[in-house]
């Protein structure tokens, strides 16, 4: 775990990981988190609400130390929860630890469904759920 909290210490700084529920819902909607770490005393409705989304939006998520070691990595003083929004980073960071894809069960076969996807949206491209929104309804605005 201590090379997990050095290597999210330098993404701190780097400027490439966000803090706090509500930031880390806009970056997992957005596309822009590509891991997701919760402490392991958050509450069990912040659980459920980082998992859920994690679940639908197929970010990686990781239940790792508590909310004071999660701080104190990144600088501050306590968080519950912390994304990493840069590629690199989180791909090293998920070789540290066992990484779910939301839902399930944290385990080997999680691990191989993610190393998967990475794969497959490396050759084609992340295709985000809400990626394409804004095109499809201006494209039936005008033909509506």
């Amino acid at each position: 775990m201590d090379k997990l909290y050095q290597l999210l210490g330098l993404a701190m700084r780097a400027g490439k990981v966000v803090t706090g529920e509500e930031t880390v819902l806009q970056a997992i909607r957005g596309g822009r988190a590509h891991l997701v770490l919760i402490s392991r005393d958050a509450s069990p409705n912040a659980v459920k609400k980082m998992t859920d989304k994690c679940a639908y939006y197929r970010v990686p998520l990781v239940q790792a130390g508590t909310r004071v070691e999660l701080g104190k990595a990144v600088g501050k003083e306590s968080r519950v929860v912390l994304a990493v929004t840069d590629p690199g980073f989180s791909r090293t960071m998920r070789k540290l630890v066992q990484v779910t894809d939301g839902g399930d069960h944290i385990g080997e076969s999680s691990r191989l469904r993610i190393r998967k996807t990475d794969e497959h949206d490396q050759q084609r491209g992340f295709d985000h759920p809400e990626a394409h929104g804004d095109q499809c309804q201006q494209s039936h605005e005008r033909n509506g």
